[in-house]
């Protein structure tokens, strides 16, 4: 039993103060500082990697933190990891180092140990009470919980319950030890929970890396498809303006050539009022059949455009770029 248990001491610590300890320095935390991705570290270890003047890296997640002095003092501080640190620090008794011998030396160390505590439990047994100096304290008062002596038994103790010195001696370290093996259970279910958070994060940690390259290959396919959307929608945008502007250039031109023809004639009419005489002059009769007696004469079409927002403008809309987004093969 008490090889067993040295044996978890030296292991659960080590488990524990791994927990609690600094990736970059490898010691236990001083001032622990949490970085927005939640990993902590030493409040002196992130400032000697800021001094470096580049992002700072996350060890445990590969985040990077742009980080300054000033930002590292304003980080929250892990105050339940500063405590535990605290506690093993200035109570090393709480959680043991047991130092581990050579296999070679163990029966030599069991024969040492087992005569050390014989002489232990000796000299407990010897030990003289501090009113009668003559007297060993042989007996327990499990009432009063205090060792006696013969002549305490008599004077102070007496009707009491009394059981000897030794067996009250073995009968505390029995049940201390079965505390002691309770404890150790507990701290391995603590040590299994820790090792599932960190397999948990791990797991996290591998989700997200994940679930942020998913997020990248769809925006750049997002992308893409946006960039299609833009070259056809351009296309027809410009393929709707050529047509117009040919309409346009259909309806000027005929209408250019009347102009044209109808300055050239009133100029010449202009010239012939000068002249006296009373019949039209071919001129004249040109701008009669062309005029008329109002505007019947001139052709005066209005060109058929397309409308660019009957045709593209709902492309434009949220809902349509959206719908075209998400829209899959063979839907």
């Amino acid at each position: 039993m008490g090889e067993k248990m040295a044996g978890k001491r030296s292991t659960f610590p080590q488990a524990i103060r791994e927990e609690l300890s600094c990736s970059i320095c490898k010691e236990l935390y001083t001032v622990p500082k949490v970085l927005p991705c939640q990993h902590t570290f030493c409040q002196d270890c992130l400032q000697k990697a800021s001094q470096a003047g580049e992002l700072f890296t996350c060890l445990t997640c590969d985040t990077e933190v742009d980080l300054t002095p000033e930002r590292i003092k304003d980080l929250p501080d892990d105050r339940a990891v500063l405590a535990v640190c605290d506690r093993i620090r200035n109570q090393a008794k709480v959680l043991p180092q047991v130092k581990q011998e050579p296999d070679n030396n163990r029966d030599g160390n069991e024969d040492d140990s087992e005569k050390s505590q014989a002489e232990h439990e000796k000299s407990q047994a010897e030990t003289f009470c501090e009113t009668h100096s003559t007297e060993n304290l042989g007996l327990y008062c499990i009432q009063c919980k205090l060792p006696v002596c013969t002549v305490c038994l008599d004077e102070s103790h007496p009707g009491h319950r009394m059981v000897t010195f030794k067996k009250a001696i073995q009968d505390r370290k029995t049940a201390a030890t079965t505390y002691v093996t309770r404890g150790e259970k507990l701290l391995e279910k603590q040590c299994d929970l820790i090792k599932g958070l960190r397999t948990a994060e791990a797991t996290l940690q591998q989700q997200k890396l994940q679930i942020s390259s998913s997020v990248c290959d769809a925006y750049r396919k997002m992308l893409s498809k946006l960039e299609e959307m833009k070259e056809e929608m351009l296309t027809e945008v410009r393929e709707k303006h050529r047509q117009n502007m040919t309409a346009v250039v259909r309806a000027r031109d005929p209408v250019l050539a009347q102009v044209a023809q109808l300055v050239i004639t009133c100029g010449h009419v202009e010239e012939e009022l000068k002249k006296q005489r009373a019949e039209f002059s071919l001129e004249e009769n040109q701008l009669i059949q062309a005029v008329g007696s109002g505007t019947e004469g001139l052709s005066l079409q209005e060109p058929e455009l397309v409308s660019l927002d009957a045709e593209v403008a709902h492309l434009l809309q949220y809902n349509s770029v959206y719908q075209c987004l998400t829209l899959t093969p063979g839907s």
